[in-house]
């Protein structure tokens, strides 16, 4: 429905089997793709790619890199780095100090 929307082509048989230099393109990978599409700016990226094991890369200029020299940042789907913050409604509905984490 998107895709006939913005007069993209929609997926078929026949286009998905030569999606790739003539080669069967996985349809994990298309779902992704679409998804990615659909849901952009909408802040659903980065569950899809820990949800998916991804590693989340940042390869854009300007984002995150690192200091030792032009590496990009990369966080594993399983680092302990990722972490989601509790909405403030929730955490002044708890009776009891939370504190804060070291």
């Amino acid at each position: 429905m998107i895709r006939s929307r913005a007069g993209i082509p929609e997926w078929t048989l026949e286009n998905i089997q030569t999606a790739e230099n003539g080669q069967p393109k996985d349809i994990h990978k298309i779902i992704e793709e679409e998804r990615m599409l659909e849901f952009a700016w909408e802040g659903l990226r980065r569950f899809d790619v820990f949800r998916w094991r991804h590693t989340l890369d940042r390869k854009y200029p300007g984002g995150h890199t690192l200091r030792q020299g032009d590496r990009y940042l990369e966080i594993p789907y399983n680092s302990p780095s990722v972490c989601e913050y509790i909405p403030q409604a929730q955490y002044d509905a708890y009776p009891y100090d939370l504190g804060q984490n070291p």
